[in-house]
Formats: structure tokens, C-alpha cells, sequence
């Protein structure tokens, strides 16, 4: 991968000038209150990069996450990795930010690239009519998002699901089709950027607008308590791609996963020589 012009150097780390780093903040607040809120969870700040773990799922790399948030080096992703030693891993990290080189050679690969959406608050027509009934929820419907997420999402972990609900910040909004729960979606909302993420529909329920409903509705919290923009993620051609399109959101640069495969006790995970450490012995 070649850098581009628009790229810069910040004490010896580098941040793509089109990505924000309050937009990528935003992403690990709200994810940290996942896993903030999950049994034996954690989360922390590791030279740039926001790393969180939830060990009693030691299988599952989307269980285990180092983010970048700001301009980042080889080194600080070398020390975000060491705090989830052994286990599999998911680095995130805006395009141009490290090489493909700098993250091959720490053993990531199958890399995902996604489009970082962002929308203006503000200014906003009604929200689109519907038969559903939107509500709030917090830690007594935990049963009812649990319900629709899990089978949204095919993630069968409850705790995954529930654990925000209640956190300062985090809004869980369930739509209903009379008082059975067909869908759900949430927003994390800290200073002037909210976050929106984890909406899903129950397979049977998909095609009757309850994402696009849930979404302005979210949008209309997250001005409400006071939000000047919105950040939200998306698989490119996806439904909720075209979706946040639909609603305003912008293409304003991209972030690229790459994963790693739990390490066995003692292997060697190869670094790169340009990150400044001795290999592993």
C-alpha cells in the first residue's frame, strides 16, 4: 500500500488527514461500555489504541480488539498486542495509518475494509411514518434486545447484548410490533459526537422500515442531547449502508480490520524490525 500525499507525521506516528480521531473515539467509547459492562470485561488506553478484552471467551476474536484513536506507531500496536498476548485479535485502523507491511508482518492478515459514515445533526425533516412502536429500554428489557440481537446478528451471547444497557451515555431503543420486539439498535452520545451501531432486525421482521425508523429516531436523541454529528460504520453495499445514505450520513474515509489467530504458548508472532523492538525469543 503506498501512503498517500495527504498523510502526516505527529511524533513519529501517523494519522491519515481525513481521519478524525474524535470520530474514532467516539467508536471505542461506546465499545468500551460493552465491555465495561460485561463480567471479568475490560478496557483500556494503550499509546493510542483503544484495547479491550473479554477473557471468558477466549475463542473469539471480535471478543478481544485493539482500535486505533489517534496517530499510532508500530510500537504502540506492538504494546496494544501485548496486552492481548496469545489471544485472537481484531486491529482496526483508518487506511493509511500503518502500512499493510507494518501490520502483515505482526501476523494480522484477512484484512475488511469499511466506510466511516458521519451525518450532520440538525436541521432534519420528520422522521418516516410507521406502524412500529419505538421505545427506550434499559436493563429490565434486557430480555428483549438479547432476543432480537442474538438472532439478528448470530451472536448467541447474552451478556454481550445487555451489558451497556444502563451506562451513562448508552441509549438502547427496541421497536415493537404490538408487544412483540422485532428490532433494535443503540446510540452512545459523549460531548459533541454519538455513536450508533448494533442494529438488527429479526430475519422475519426485515423489509418493513424498522431499521430506518429506529435510525431517525436515534438521530433525533442524539440531538436531543445534544450531538452535533453522528458516526456510524457499515459492510460497503450493505442494506445499512444504503440506509445511513439515505439518512445523511457521508463517506468520509475508511478503517480497515485485520484479524489474528489465537498464538500457542511459547510460538513466535513476527514483528516488524521497523517497529524498534528485539524479536521475540
Amino acid at each position: 500500500m503506498v501512503r498517500h500525499a495527504g498523510d502526516r507525521a505527529v511524533a513519529g506516528a501517523v494519522l491519515t488527514a481525513w481521519a478524525d480521531p474524535d470520530l474514532e473515539r467516539a467508536e471505542g467509547r461506546a465499545l468500551g461500555a460493552i465491555y465495561s459492562g460485561l463480567p471479568d470485561g475490560w478496557a483500556r488506553e494503550v499509546e493510542g489504541w483503544a484495547v479491550r478484552s473479554w477473557p471468558r471467551r477466549p475463542e473469539s476474536p471480535w471478543m478481544h480488539q485493539a482500535f486505533a484513536e489517534g496517530p499510532v506507531t508500530g510500537a504502540g500496536l506492538d504494546a496494544a498486542l501485548d496486552a492481548l498476548a496469545g489471544l485472537p485479535v481484531i486491529v482496526q485502523v483508518p487506511v493509511g495509518a500503518l502500512t499493510d507491511a507494518e501490520l502483515a508482518a505482526r501476523g494480522l492478515g484477512s484484512p475488511v475494509r469499511l466506510p466511516r459514515l458521519v451525518a450532520v445533526l440538525g436541521g432534519r425533516g420528520p422522521a418516516p411514518d410507521t406502524a412500529l412502536v419505538l421505545e427506550t429500554v434499559g436493563p429490565p428489557g434486557g430480555g428483549h434486545v438479547s432476543t432480537v440481537a442474538r438472532a439478528a446478528f448470530g451472536l448467541d451471547e447474552p451478556w454481550w447484548w445487555v451489558a451497556p444497557l444502563g451506562v451513562p451515555g448508552w441509549t438502547q431503543v427496541v421497536a415493537y410490533d404490538g408487544h412483540e420486539p422485532v428490532a433494535t439498535a443503540a446510540l452512545h452520545q459523549a460531548g459533541d459526537t454519538a455513536w450508533l451501531g448494533a442494529a438488527g432486525t429479526l430475519p422475519a421482521a426485515r423489509g418493513r422500515g424498522a431499521q430506518t425508523a429506529l435510525l431517525h429516531h436515534r438521530l433525533a436523541l442524539a440531538a436531543e442531547l445534544g450531538a452535533g454529528r453522528a458516526v456510524a460504520k457499515a459492510v460497503p453495499g450493505s442494506v445499512s449502508e444504503r440506509n445511513l445514505l439515505k439518512a445523511g450520513f457521508v463517506h468520509t474515509y475508511d478503517v480497515v480490520q485485520w484479524s489474528r489467530p489465537a498464538q500457542e504458548p511459547g510460538s513466535a508472532v513476527p514483528w516488524s524490525p521497523a517497529a524498534g523492538l528485539r524479536p521475540p525469543t
